[in-house]
């Protein structure tokens, strides 16, 4: 007996093979930050392989870290953040992404990332930091879980010396493992649920998007950092370079300290 054409269609569509992992710097950040969510592990790990092509073909190796722009956040890409209180408009964020290589291993950046004390690790990046967990952090240690979430709640300088702010972060860390069940990446996505609280009389930060990505990369770790954030201040054009270079700024010190850290420890 012949299948009609509609079991036919069902049939081709659903052995369709998912589609690849993107190839290029700027599709692989955007990939990254969907994925936390998605999760499907094949093609998260196909996207790391092809960021470790990236960084192996860019000569930027034992170079320190380096960065640049992002395309735009879309509105379809920002919708589907859960961890959003509000409906923002992503058009104003400015993108900017930084990539390095780190002197440690999975499990050191695991302990770097879980340390509810932040400011214990990094000395200088925050004037408050405050951790809740909104899931236990011990079965992603011992390894019977790959996925934990919390809530930071950070205090720190408005654009240098400005002002004050304080803004929370929803943060889901995510693990995907080889084949023989090894863990070889590792995402971390950070949103901020709403505006900020700010003492500030100029100015404004409402938006801020992150991902990080480690990968395992010659003995150590390739890792990439992906932002996209809105501060605003009054007679400052929201295009202005200000706020990318003011971000990247921020990220290839933060990629630095980390290296010190991967090096020194805590």
């Amino acid at each position: 007996m012949r299948a009609s054409l509609p079991v036919l269609v069902l049939l081709v569509v659903g052995c369709k093979p998912p589609d690849p992992a993107p190839t290029e710097l700027d599709d692989l950040v955007h990939f990254f930050l969907a994925q936390v969510d998605d999760q499907e592990h094949e093609r998260i790990l196909e996207g790391a392989d092809n960021l470790e092509a990236w960084f192996d073909a860019s000569g930027l190796a034992g170079g320190g870290p380096a960065g640049g722009t992002l395309s735009d956040l879309s509105q379809a890409e920002v919708d589907t953040l859960g961890e959003l209180s509000w409906s923002p408009d992503p058009e104003p964020c400015a993108g900017v992404y930084a990539v390095s290589e780190l002197s440690c291993d999975l499990d050191t950046a695991v302990a770097i990332s879980l340390e509810p004390n932040q400011l214990e690790v990094f000395v200088d990046n925050y004037k408050a930091y405050d951790r809740t967990w909104d899931s236990e952090p011990e079965c992603y240690v011992d390894g019977s879980c790959d996925g934990v979430d919390w809530t930071s709640l950070i205090e720190d300088n408005f654009v240098g010396s400005y002002g004050e702010m304080s803004y929370e972060m929803v943060v889901k860390l995510r693990r995907s493992r080889d084949e023989d069940g090894a863990p070889r990446a590792m995402l971390i996505r950070s949103v901020m649920p709403d505006v900020a609280t700010e003492d500030v009389g100029i100015g404004g930060f409402e938006q801020s998007y992150h991902v990080e990505v480690y990968q395992q990369h010659d003995g150590g770790l390739l890792y990439l950092y992906g932002m996209w954030s809105h501060g605003w201040m009054s007679g400052v054009d929201d295009d202005a370079d200000l706020w990318p270079n003011q971000y990247l700024e921020g990220l290839i010190e933060f990629e630095e300290q980390l290296e010190d850290v991967c090096v020194n420890g805590w």
